[in-house]
């Protein structure tokens, strides 16, 4: 069966942010456990992240795709300007989550494809995150220099990038 051709990939609206906001914490849930702190996964809340997403898809400049099988999302990516200062490069990969059903279909793959298409792009990613780190490595992102320590989870973050950032 070819899951990623089932998939429809469209651009998310506020209206989306209920059905973002579990899919969001299910992903930290399968993605995070044993690299963040338990106590900030059990933490978590459904109705603090619905709220966040409403801010983020209402935010003018990031845009939000989702992957969507049979009304189920199981797949986002959202990309933004840079909060970095300058930005190098001026695009960032804020979030990619792809459902652990769909990993290895190339599905995040063709999110990446829509949500930065062929501009140079930075993004974050947990040091330790190494299935991740993996992928962007496979799909020609490459580490800055830059290191931060993530606010909400006290966890080590590289900053990676593709394309030209001079």
């Amino acid at each position: 069966m070819d899951l990623v051709s089932e998939v429809d990939i469209r651009l998310a609206t506020i209206a989306d942010a209920p059905a973002i906001a579990p899919f969001h914490l299910a992903c930290w849930h399968a993605a995070y456990s044993g690299l963040v702190p338990q106590d900030f996964l059990d933490h978590l809340d459904r109705q603090d992240r619905a709220q966040r997403w409403r801010e983020r898809l209402g935010a003018p400049h990031d845009t939000t795709f989702i992957a969507v099988v049979a009304e189920t999302i199981v797949g986002l990516a959202t990309v933004g300007p840079s909060a970095e200062q300058p930005p190098l490069p001026a695009t960032e990969l804020r979030s990619l989550y792809v459902d652990a059903g769909h990993h290895g279909t190339g599905l995040a793959h063709r999110l990446v494809g829509l949500a930065v298409a062929d501009r140079a792009a930075s993004l974050w990613v947990f040091e330790e995150n190494a299935r991740a780190r993996a992928f962007y490595a496979r799909t020609g992102w490459r580490p800055t220099g830059q290191r931060r320590i993530d606010r909400g989870t006290r966890i080590a973050e590289l900053q990676l990038a593709r394309g030209s950032v001079g």
